[in-house]
C-alpha cells in the first residue's frame, strides 16, 4: 500500500508505549510490509470476526473498545500491519478511539521459535539426518537449482525461496525461471515435513514455543474475569507451525504450509454453573475456520482444564 493508506492503518492501531523504536525488517521495504492484496484478505478475516463477535449481545460492544482489546505483534512491519488490517476488519472506525499494539523486545519476544539457545540448536543439529532422508530431496534440489538458476556451490536457502515463490503465485505472478506449480507444490510440502521433524519433537517444540503456549493460557485465564475479553497475537506461519504441533494439529504425514492470513483461535465458553460449584470453563481450537481436536461428537469443545494438562509440560519452568 502506498504511504497514505498505511498512515491510517497506523492512526487505528498505534505502538504502545516502550515498543522498540525500530522494527527488525526496517529499511527492506518492500519485502518487509504486507501488499494490497494482504491487506485485503486479513480485513476479510476481521470483517467475518465481526460478525460473530460485534453487537449487542456479543462478546465485544459495536463500538470500538480498547479495554476489551489486547493486541501484541512481533516487531515486524508486516505482522504490525496484518494486525492493524485485522482490527479495521473488525472496527472499521478504530481510529476514534484506536487500541495500541503492544510490541516486545526480541529477547522477550514469544512468538519467534528462535533465539540463542544451546540445547535447542543441538537438537536441530541432531536432526540433520533425518532432514536429509526426505523421499526425492535430491530431485527436488536439483529441479529447484536448475529453475531459479542456483550453482551447485551455491547455498540454497529454502524458506526464503519459498517465501518468494509462494509471494508470485498468491499475486497471479508467472513464476520466476522453469519453476512449475508442481515444484512450488513440492517445495512447500518439504519445508512443512521439515519443520514438522522439528517441532513434533517435545523438547525442541518446548524450547521454541513454549512461552507463547504460557501467553495462551494467561490470556484465557484472563479473559474469564475481564474486562479483556479479545487477545490477538500477530506472528508469522513460523509461529503458527509450531503450535499446531504442540495442539498436535500438525499432520506430519501430509504436511501443508499455513497459507497467507492464516489464524489459530481458542475460543472460550463458560458452562451452566450447579449450587455449590463453579460453572466448568471449556475451550475449543479454530485453525482457518476449520474445528481441530476435542471429543468426537462434541463440535471441538473439551474442558479448558485437559487443554492446560496437553499443553503444559510444553512450557519451560525456568
Amino acid at each position: 500500500p502506498p504511504p497514505s493508506p498505511l498512515a491510517a492503518m497506523a492512526a487505528a492501531a498505534p505502538l504502545a508505549d516502550g515498543s522498540p523504536g525500530v522494527s527488525i525488517d526496517h529499511g527492506a521495504e518492500p519485502y518487509a510490509q504486507l501488499t494490497q492484496r494482504g491487506v485485503e484478505e486479513l480485513r476479510r478475516l476481521g470483517a467475518q470476526l465481526r460478525e460473530r463477535l460485534v453487537g449487542e449481545g456479543k462478546l465485544l460492544g459495536g463500538e470500538v473498545g480498547p479495554e476489551a482489546l489486547s493486541l501484541r505483534s512481533t516487531n515486524f512491519n508486516r505482522s504490525q500491519q496484518s494486525l492493524r488490517s485485522l482490527i479495521l476488519g473488525l472496527y472499521p472506525t478504530a481510529a476514534s478511539n484506536p487500541p495500541s499494539i503492544v510490541v516486545l523486545d526480541k529477547a522477550d519476544e514469544t512468538m519467534l521459535p528462535s533465539g540463542k539457545c544451546d540445547r535447542r540448536q543441538e537438537l536441530l543439529r541432531s536432526l540433520d539426518e533425518t532432514i536429509l532422508a526426505f523421499p526425492g530431496l535430491p530431485r527436488l534440489e536439483e529441479g529447484l537449482r536448475k529453475a531459479i538458476g542456483a550453482g551447485e556451490g551455491e547455498g540454497l536457502k529454502w524458506q526464503h525461496a519459498r517465501e518468494m515463490l509462494v509471494c508470485y503465485a498468491a499475486h497471479d505472478r508467472a513464476l520466476p525461471g522453469s519453476v512449475t506449480p508442481q515444484l512450488l507444490t513440492d517445495v512447500n510440502t518439504y519445508a512443512a515435513w521439515v519443520w514438522g521433524q522439528w517441532f513434533s519433537r517435545p523438547e525442541l517444540n518446548r524450547l521454541s514455543i513454549g512461552r507463547l503456549l504460557k501467553d495462551v493460557l494467561d490470556g484465557i485465564d484472563a479473559a474469564m474475569t475481564g474486562p479483556t475479553v479479545f487477545y490477538a497475537f500477530s506472528g508469522h506461519d513460523s509461529t503458527i507451525v509450531p503450535l499446531l504441533c504442540a495442539l498436535g494439529a500438525f499432520d506430519v504425514d501430509t504436511p501443508h504450509w499455513p497459507p497467507y492470513a492464516s489464524f489459530v483461535a481458542f475460543e472460550v465458553a463458560e458452562g451452566t454453573p450447579t449450587p455449590g460449584a463453579a460453572a466448568d470453563v471449556y475451550v475449543r481450537v479454530v485453525y482457518n475456520g476449520d474445528v481441530v481436536g476435542g471429543e468426537e461428537g462434541g463440535g471441538g469443545w473439551r474442558r479448558l482444564e485437559e487443554l492446560r494438562r496437553q499443553l503444559q509440560p510444553l512450557i519451560p519452568v525456568d
